[in-house]
């Protein structure tokens, strides 16, 4: 897991630059696993390292494969994000 959490922490803190925010500026964590279920989930594991606000939704969206950008969409729509 180590080298997983490490590449979560990479993307989601290039993803946020790119954003210009900040992770205690982030109201929904989407992550798709293509390789399988971890408990708890890499947004989980790496939740304080990152930043993020207790009160932030979390989904976890597990083996979608090539799917898996239509399936964040798909979760992400009815949140408004």
């Amino acid at each position: 897991m180590t080298g997983a959490k490490a590449m979560f922490l990479d993307a989601a803190g290039a993803a946020l630059c790119d954003a210009g925010r900040r992770a205690d500026q982030v109201d929904c964590v989407l992550t798709v696993s293509l390789t399988g279920i971890a408990t708890p989930t890499l947004e989980a594991q790496v939740f304080s390292d990152m930043g993020f606000r207790d009160e932030i939704i979390r989904v976890s969206l597990f083996h979608k494969f090539c799917r898996g950008f239509s399936a964040c969409r798909d979760a992400a729509e009815p949140l408004n994000l």
